[in-house]
Order: C-alpha cells, then structure tokens, then sequence
C-alpha cells in the first residue's frame, strides 16, 4: 500500500485530498454494489489496515489518474510505465487438447510482487473463483469455476479517465 501512498505523495496529493478522492470511490462502489465494499470492510477489519486503504488497492490507477488531473499533469497515465502487461489465447482448434488456452503475464511494479497473491475463493452462491491479486483487492486477473477467465493490461488511450466510475479491476465471478 506504500507504493500508492508514495505516488501520491510525488503528486503533492494531501491527506484531505486523498480521503476526499479515495471516499468519493468508496461511494461509487457502494453505488454500484454495497457488497463489495462489505468485502472490503471485512478485509479491512481482518487485516488491520484502514477501508481506505484497502478501497486504495481497489482503485489504485482510478485514484493516482484522477491525483495526476488534479495536479494538471499533461497526462493522466503514470509515464515511468512504458507497457502493459500481455496477454495470450490459444483457440481450440490450435491447441493440442482441443481446448482454450488463455494466460497474462503481469508487468506492474516489481514492488508489488511482494504483496501479490492467489486466492481461492469458494463461493456459496455463484461460481468458484481462483483469481490472482495484490492482497487487499477483491480481483484482478483469473478464472471462475463456471469456465470464464478474465485478464487484464494498463493499454491506455486519450478517452481513459474522462468519468469516475466503477475502478476497473474485474471481479471474476
């Protein structure tokens, strides 16, 4: 969580400023579904660390775009990240078991390799979820039991972070 605390800090983004921005997606995603901001506030609890913290991990590029307009950078993108991670799928009639095959490297921040991590989630309702994530988040990249995988990459084009919305990291279920 340092890592984003620090880019805002470059930013000269305030603690005002930052609980301001951060709650404002807090808002957003009760909005949209109230139970994953429960699910954050469980992490929260069970973790020891502030929901504004664990919202931080969940909107992170939502929130450090947002910071950079804020400060009137020329960008809204974080320029030191020259590529996104890559993506792969390998159709059923070119694989050799006949099936999908679809995999992502993750090239974010090597410091966050430290707090990354594969959860398995069993669900009672919906489908099982195997997804992997900076520990705090509810998911990034994966694939649920139902046969859906979901990757992601920071492509980015002049349209992105024009309106606030949902943050972008996907929920695999």
């Amino acid at each position: 969580m340092a890592i984003y605390g620090d880019q805002l800090n470059a930013l000269r983004i305030g603690q005002e400023q930052r609980d301001r921005l951060i709650n404002s997606f807090s808002a957003i995603i009760r909005e949209f579904d109230a139970d994953y901001l429960d699910e954050m506030r469980g992490i929260a609890c069970a973790s020891g660390v502030s929901l504004e913290a664990i919202v931080m991990i969940n909107a992170r590029t939502e929130v450090i775009a947002q910071a950079r307009s804020m400060q009137q950078c020329q960008t809204p993108h974080d320029d030191s990240i020259k590529d996104g991670c890559t993506g792969a799928v390998i159709l059923p009639q070119r694989s050799p078991h006949g099936k999908l095959i679809h995999g992502q490297n993750w090239d974010w921040r090597a410091e966050c390799a430290e707090s990354s991590v594969v959860v398995k989630i069993k669900r009672q309702q919906g489908p099982d979820v195997l997804t992997f994530v900076e520990a705090g988040g509810l998911g990034r990249s994966g694939m649920n039991s139902a046969g859906i995988a979901i990757t992601a990459n920071y492509l980015r084009c002049e349209r992105d972070y024009q309106q606030q919305g949902v943050p972008a990291v996907p929920d695999p279920s």
